[in-house]
């Protein structure tokens, strides 16, 4: 990094454009970028070489055993010297930026059937024991590298130059002083606290600084259903275990990221989707029950600030998002799209100063 610009070296040692960042304007709101992760090299390239480039910090929390090619969710390719712990390949495999998590769980044996009766093997979903060993780590090693700390899935693509704006010009946030937990607000789910979609969570330093710790001190290895206490238990959900864990530990409660318009900063749902979504049209499903009556919907859904997008499964579509919204004015991603996502890319672009 050279003059508030990051430059990018990835693992074969290709050095990505550098990328001005607002560093003199945001100097007291670092951004953390933690993406819960199996190895992917695919999926690391892409992200160093798009958002991930405009983070301060950015590390990958890696399932400790490696093999199998994915898709998604699903592994479509099994390795054929079998899965390997890490540490079975030679030192310099791996970026310095990947740091593997030891699980209890595996990830590599679940299997299920599709409609027409194949059986395919899958990603097992323990991502609440990586989430919470994860952030023990994070706050152990890293926590003097920022003032916010936001989870990223991989599948997401995340502006962190507006999550400085968000916190500081809008929001006006002390991220030593206060707790702070927020993103897509959910309150959708009946006698359990408000939670924020797994898609981005993010939170101040205060809060990072306690909730390791109450990671620290709850439960472990539980093998039951879910009992509403925050403690380590097998196929437990992310988004419901931190929110109870904030909850009973700090007292910390999750707040929407909307802009004054009601209109969301953090999308769930490609934004081509998500700007087409009718309330009236849909009703009250999940995704709309315990928001605003008044909550931006259709052109208006979506904040022009975006902080993040979700859903996005192929590499190749996060190459096409940072051109639409990075890229060149008039480059052939922006000429392709629809009316809609023109309009919504245009405003974007414009309250980001891009063009």
């Amino acid at each position: 990094r050279q003059n508030g610009n990051i430059s990018i070296v990835d693992d074969k040692g290709t050095n990505h454009n550098s990328y001005q960042r607002y560093d003199d304007k945001y100097p007291k709101d670092r951004v953390y970028c933690m993406i819960p992760f199996i190895w992917n090299t695919d999926f690391y390239k892409v992200i160093m070489s798009t958002w991930g480039q405009r983070c301060d910090s950015i590390y990958f929390l890696t399932d400790a055993i490696v093999g199998g090619k994915l898709q998604g969710d699903k592994i479509i390719d099994d390795p054929k010297g079998g899965y390997l712990h890490y540490t079975a390949f030679p030192p310099g495999t791996f970026p310095e930026n990947v740091i593997f998590i030891n699980m209890t769980r595996s990830w590599n044996d679940c299997h299920e059937t599709n409609k027409h009766g194949v059986e395919f093997k899958k990603v097992c979903r323990h991502i609440w024991e990586k989430m919470w060993r994860s952030w023990v780590y994070v706050d152990e090693h890293h926590s003097d590298r920022a003032e916010w700390f936001c989870k990223v899935d991989y599948d997401t693509f995340f502006f962190p130059e507006n999550l400085k704006y968000f916190v500081r010009d809008y929001k006006q946030w002390d991220p030593y002083n206060e707790h702070h937990y927020f993103g897509h607000y959910l309150g959708h789910r009946a006698n359990r606290p408000a939670m924020i979609a797994g898609a981005c969570a993010c939170w101040s330093r205060k809060t990072l600084k306690g909730i390791a710790q109450v990671y620290r001190n709850m439960p472990k290895g539980y093998m039951g259903p879910e009992r509403g206490v925050c403690e380590d238990r097998s196929h437990a959900t992310e988004e419901v275990s931190t929110s109870l864990c904030l909850n009973d530990g700090l007292g910390v409660t999750a707040e929407a990221a909307r802009d004054g318009d009601l209109r969301e900063f953090v999308m769930l749902d490609p934004y081509h989707n998500q700007l087409t979504w009718n309330r009236t049209e849909q009703g009250e499903w999940w995704y709309w029950k315990g928001k605003p009556k008044n909550a931006g919907q259709m052109d208006e859904c979506c904040a022009v600030r975006p902080i993040a997008i979700h859903k996005y499964k192929y590499s190749s579509q996060m190459e096409k998002l940072e051109q639409q919204f990075y890229g060149p004015r008039d480059n052939p991603n922006i000429r392709k799209l629809s009316d809609r996502s023109r309009r919504y890319v245009t405003k974007v672009r414009r309250a980001m100063g891009i063009d």
